[in-house]
């Protein structure tokens, strides 16, 4: 048991150095979560307030899977979960992946944004998903 908890200690501090990696305090302050548990959550910027659109955006600009926050009644956030990442090449693989979408999110232009959330929720509701 204490084996399988310093493996999530590693991999609970690599994710969380990709994130103050990403962009310093303004995605560092936004995140919350880790401290034993194998997961973290994100509140997203402003203009990522819907978050299931947000979701799709960065599975398919950046291969990241997150869950909406919604889906644990917390809209405007992500959870991002590590439990099932083993620590090492693939690993520091996703952790830059999230620390590029997140980084990606803060810098792009809130009316940029919002015009691609649009879409994706047009995409998703025409799917069917939403």
């Amino acid at each position: 048991v204490g084996e399988g908890k310093e493996k999530e200690k590693e991999k609970e501090k690599e994710v969380s150095n990709g994130f103050e990696k990403a962009s310093g305090t303004a995605i560092t302050s936004a995140v919350f979560g880790g401290d034993g548990a194998i997961y973290f959550w994100a509140r997203l910027p402003t203009a990522w307030r819907d978050d299931v659109a947000a979701v799709k955006w960065l599975i398919d600009e950046y291969g990241i899977c997150v869950v909406p926050g919604s889906a644990f009644g917390a809209p405007g956030h992500v959870r991002i979960s590590f439990a099932n990442l083993a620590p090492g090449a693939r690993f520091e693989e996703a952790a830059d992946r999230l620390e590029r979408g997140l980084k990606a999110m803060v810098d792009l232009d809130p009316e940029q944004a919002s015009k691609q959330l649009r879409q994706i929720r047009e995409d998703l509701t025409r799917a069917g998903v939403v």
